[in-house]
């Protein structure tokens, strides 16, 4: 993006993983960005000028999810928020070591699936819609292909929030449209990490 003041980013689940690569990545196009996840972020790494702010987060708790986005647009100050990556989730195991599944595992398990990879990002749209919709902004949630094919490694409470999330881009791309907004879904498959000895 070439304007003179950077874009900002909001990047969920950016301690590790996809989310870390995400947030690194605006920031090598000369994004700023606020970030949560519920590990934190080393400091060497937020010394970056571009790195805003990594909040601490459980986005499982409604009431976290609330108060990070009233944190992140005090901790910017009233610049708006271009793009919202919801990239946060969670795939438990029961206490046996196995994915919750359909027939194993608290129903409350359940439950802060979908509070983390469903409702979350709903919630952090709806925070961010008025910035978003004054950038003529994007969302971008990201889904997995376990959402749309059974898979062995997942859990049935995973995929099926998944499949859920894949529905609310949909709707969202349709209601926040209206508004100017981009919504748009990334599935990825199974990651590997390289092991550098």
């Amino acid at each position: 993006m070439t304007t003179e003041t950077p874009a900002i980013a909001i990047v969920t689940g950016a301690s590790q993983g996809i989310g870390r690569a995400t947030a690194e990545l605006f920031l090598e196009r000369g994004w700023r960005i606020v970030t949560c996840a519920r590990g934190a972020v080393e400091a060497e790494a937020l010394r970056h000028p571009g790195w805003v702010a990594h909040i601490p987060t459980d986005l499982s708790v409604r009431a976290e999810t609330r108060a990070f986005v009233d944190k992140a647009l005090e901790a910017l100050a009233g610049a708006p928020v271009a793009a919202l990556v919801n990239n946060a989730a969670v795939s438990p195991k029961t206490p046996f070591k196995e994915r919750l599944g359909v027939l194993n595992g608290a129903v409350e398990q359940w439950e802060t699936v979908f509070e983390l990879n469903f409702f979350a990002p709903l919630l952090l749209a709806r925070g961010f819609a008025s910035d978003l919709t004054k950038t003529k902004g994007a969302v971008v949630n990201l889904t997995s292909i376990a959402g749309h094919l059974i898979h062995p490694f997942a859990g049935s409470a995973y995929s099926v929030s998944k499949s859920a999330l894949s529905g609310l881009t949909r709707e969202m791309a349709g209601e926040l449209g209206q508004l100017g907004i981009r919504v748009n879904a990334v599935a990825p498959g199974e990651i590997e990490t390289a092991m550098v000895s």
